[in-house]
């Protein structure tokens, strides 16, 4: 059974997060998706967003604010 969140970032060390959320899609993942990203550009969102991302969370958000992210993500 699949995770039913995927929390991401954008800089991994083998695979950035827009590939990983391309091989979910493609994967037709059921989960929602999370990223966190220290700065994302409008460009950058909005290639997130085609796939479906559902949350795209500031790594400077506090503790409590990625916590309520996936929460309800999975609402």
């Amino acid at each position: 059974r699949a995770p039913d969140v995927a929390l991401l970032d954008v800089r991994m060390p083998r695979l950035d997060g827009l590939d990983l959320v391309r091989l979910l899609h493609e994967a037709r993942y059921p989960g929602r998706i999370i990223v966190h990203s220290n700065a994302l550009e409008q460009p950058q969102r909005d290639a997130y967003r085609e796939f479906d991302v559902d949350v795209i969370i500031p790594k400077l958000a506090a503790l409590g604010d990625v916590l309520n992210a996936i929460e309800n993500a999975i609402r």
